[in-house]
Parts: structure tokens; C-alpha cells; sequence
């Protein structure tokens, strides 16, 4: 049985930079880590969160209320107001979510 991810979050680390762009990917990546495990990683690095912006998708929307409650509580403000975070809802055709991110 598939599951069906209906809920995303969409995170723009664009506009951090140094040791702040540093702790924030890190923090993303252990979030992701423990939603959907190590799998999940492949091809997530720095480069690719320069880049341009992430989506995560969760199962339900509590599970993305509590990643972003999370995030807020470990993030200063300053941080969060930087980082452009969108909830969004994937198109159903596409609920199914992809392996790996490919690498550029």
C-alpha cells in the first residue's frame, strides 16, 4: 500500500549565508532524516538548498505543524523571517513523492 503525502512545505534557504545557511541546512536535513529517513537525503546538499527551494512532504497536516513548530523553537526569529516557508498542497497526480532529489 502507497502513501499518500498530501501536505507540503516549501523552505527557501536562498538568502542565508555562512555559518547561518550552515546550521539551518543541517537542522532540514535531520528534520527530513526523521520524517522519512536516511533515504530521503540523497542528493540534498548545500549546493542544492543554494540553489533554490526545498518541498517536504508530510502525511498529514499536524505532522507539518509539528516540523514547523519545531523548527521555530530551534531557529531565532531573525532566521525564520529570512527563510521563506510556505504551506503548500501538492497536485494529486504528483502525491506520491519522489525518491531522490537529483543532483546538478
Amino acid at each position: 500500500m502507497k502513501v499518500i503525502y498530501l501536505n507540503s512545505l516549501t523552505i527557501d534557504l536562498t538568502p542565508l549565508h555562512g555559518k547561518t545557511f550552515k546550521m539551518a541546512a543541517d537542522l532540514i536535513r535531520s528534520g527530513i532524516k526523521n520524517i522519512h529517513g536516511y533515504r530521503a537525503l540523497k542528493g540534498i546538499t548545500d549546493i542544492c538548498l543554494k540553489e533554490g527551494s526545498l518541498a517536504i512532504r508530510f502525511k498529514t497536516p499536524r505532522d507539518r505543524q509539528r516540523f514547523i513548530h519545531r523548527l521555530s523553537s530551534l531557529l531565532r526569529d531573525k532566521i525564520l523571517d529570512k527563510i521563506n516557508i510556505q504551506k503548500t498542497k501538492p497536485k494529486k497526480a504528483s502525491a506520491v513523492p519522489v525518491r531522490f532529489v537529483r543532483n546538478r
